[in-house]
């Protein structure tokens, strides 16, 4: 059986910036979730899907910084998601 890279899950070797993001869109997941399955059990289904679809970008964004390393593309691409100013 095939053991599981140690150093994968450590955040060093990575920059400030990067461990500022990756670790503010963990607690923000782990905020949500226990709000977005309180609102889905009281039936209030449109707050819920806001919820859950802001916990799936903050997912995506720590996703791609930590495979690429890429802190300010991710800054403009949340920015402008969450705003509408994209071009």
């Amino acid at each position: 059986m095939q053991q599981p890279d140690k150093r994968a899950l450590q955040l060093s070797g990575r920059t400030y910036k990067e461990k500022i993001l990756l670790i503010g869109c963990l607690f923000g997941v782990v905020g949500f979730i226990p709000f977005t399955a309180y609102r889905f059990a009281i039936g209030d289904f449109v707050i819920a899907a806001v919820e859950l679809a802001l916990a799936i970008c903050m997912l995506a964004i720590s996703y791609f910084v930590w495979r690429t390393h890429q802190v300010e593309l991710s800054k403009l691409s949340s920015r402008d998601s969450l705003t509408g100013t994209g071009n």
